[in-house]
């Protein structure tokens, strides 16, 4: 859902929607873990969503499909992580990641092969995406599920949650680092409240222990 949603609605408005994951993990993590949803932390979750929008921009031309997709695939991820929140507090955050890549690799298989039936478009296979796909693999999958697994099983969800708009501010410094983008007074705004944000959610965190 998150791919297909990227692909109708565009990187920016797809990034813009993902980046509201912390306010549902939040929501599902009061209702469902019956974590406290204070104002300070609120406050935080929003002064983070301000800068992701500052940096994003405004998106032209909406797809409404990919919105739905998109925002589909933040309902779900939410759900998720709320759920992992409270098994990891039975099982080793490396088993959860193991049975879950299991799941994965069989839904995803079914998935690519209907997606083969119905396209036309060849598939291209060389070295430089073969490493592309071990590197997605590896450390943008297997690696970064197991890091936020054991997050959750050592801190509260909506605290994992917080920093989930940093994900903008690193791709855009990337971006402007290898790819030579420019870089205004909105990336910086948007980085000062992105890093304002998270540490609002954390030193209310601390407070609270």
């Amino acid at each position: 859902m998150q791919l297909m949603g990227t692909k109708l609605a565009g990187p920016s408005l797809a990034s813009l929607l993902n980046s509201t994951n912390p306010i549902t993990i939040s929501i599902m993590a009061a209702l469902i873990l019956k974590e406290r949803l204070t104002w300070p932390k609120i406050a935080g979750l929003v002064l983070s969503l301000w800068g992701v929008y500052l940096i994003i921009g405004n998106a032209a031309g909406v797809n409404i499909a990919g919105v739905i997709l998109s925002f589909g695939s933040v309902i779900l991820w939410s759900f998720m992580s709320v759920i992992t929140r409270k098994v990891t507090r039975s099982y080793n955050p490396v088993t959860i990641t193991r049975a879950a890549m299991g799941i994965t690799v069989v839904s995803n298989l079914l998935i690519c092969i209907l997606e083969l039936c119905v396209t036309s478009q060849p598939v291209e296979m060389d070295l430089m995406v073969f490493l592309g796909l071990c590197y997605i693999g590896i450390f943008c999958t297997a690696l970064t599920l197991v890091l936020w697994n054991k997050s959750l099983s050592m801190l509260d969800a909506s605290v994992c949650s917080a920093f989930y708009p940093v994900q903008t501010l690193t791709s855009s410094a990337l971006g402007i680092l290898f790819l030579h983008e420019t870089a205004g007074w909105p990336f910086f705004a948007g980085s000062a409240l992105i890093i304002v944000g998270v540490l609002v959610s954390l030193l209310v965190k601390g407070k609270n222990c």
